[in-house]
């Protein structure tokens, strides 16, 4: 039996599996950053390969089978990401980039296709400390990205001319109109990748502008949090005055 373990923030997974190829695939897709947050949860997910096809273990003690190794990863992925979200029920999941500067995070939210992604990789090859791409957790003013590699679409290689020839993104010069996505690793651009909980200094709202000139333009916080909210999951645990986190 072979065994990893891969840490998303409060929450420790323990993958066990007789297949050293599928562990091999996990190892590579999982981001490898420093993590400083408590770890308080410990989950054992099971993966047997019977020759035939693949057995997941579940928490209630059923099984699920799947042929595909893909989809098997997919599923890995999902089940670890909805338990470590669940084992964090206080925080406010927020669509929005993550970024540090001198230990105070500023947030840029906005919806899906507003450009959060494309302008988090610009801004971290420009030497910017950029955490996460797209989904931030907040509590008691303090933020923290999710861990998980900021996933590019394949029609904005053209805005993003220092990748172009890194060979993730060759296969979409020719067809940049393509709609698959593309994990980007900070460390594997040279980067540092560092997460821990940030105290938030200052919110930025995307629009989305598709081409148009960009500008920036100053924003109350009563109008900031009317577009904020719309971007926000609430609390799982229904904590009281949890929108003051956003101020």
């Amino acid at each position: 039996m072979h065994v990893e373990r891969l840490q998303f923030l409060s929450t420790e997974f323990e993958i066990r599996t007789n297949s050293p190829e599928l562990l091999d695939q996990v190892c590579g897709i999982a981001p490898h950053l420093q993590q400083e947050f408590s770890i308080s949860h410990c989950r054992t997910i099971s993966i047997t390969w019977t020759g035939e096809e693949f057995r997941i273990s579940n928490s209630d003690g059923s099984e699920d089978y799947e042929l595909s190794t893909t989809i098997v990863i997919d599923q890995l992925f999902t089940r670890m990401h909805r338990l470590a979200l669940a084992n964090l029920p206080d925080h406010i999941r927020l669509r929005a980039v993550t970024g540090n500067q001198a230990g105070r995070a500023f947030l840029m939210v906005g919806p899906k296709c507003s450009g959060k992604t494309t302008l988090a990789v610009r801004l971290l090859l420009a030497g910017y400390d950029v955490c996460g791409d797209e989904l931030t957790l907040l509590l008691d003013g303090q933020a923290i990205a999710f861990p998980r590699r900021f996933l590019v679409r394949g029609d904005c290689v053209e805005l993003l001319p220092q990748l172009k020839s890194s060979e993730e993104f060759i296969a979409f010069a020719s067809d940049p109109a393509r709609e698959t996505l593309i994990g980007v690793d900070p460390i594997g651009l040279g980067k540092s990748w560092r997460l821990m909980p940030l105290k938030v200094s200052v919110f930025f709202f995307l629009e989305p502008n598709y081409g148009a000139r960009t500008t920036i333009q100053p924003c109350g916080k009563l109008e900031m949090l009317r577009r904020i909210i719309p971007q926000c999951t609430p609390p799982a645990s229904r904590r009281a005055n949890w929108i003051g986190d956003l101020f």
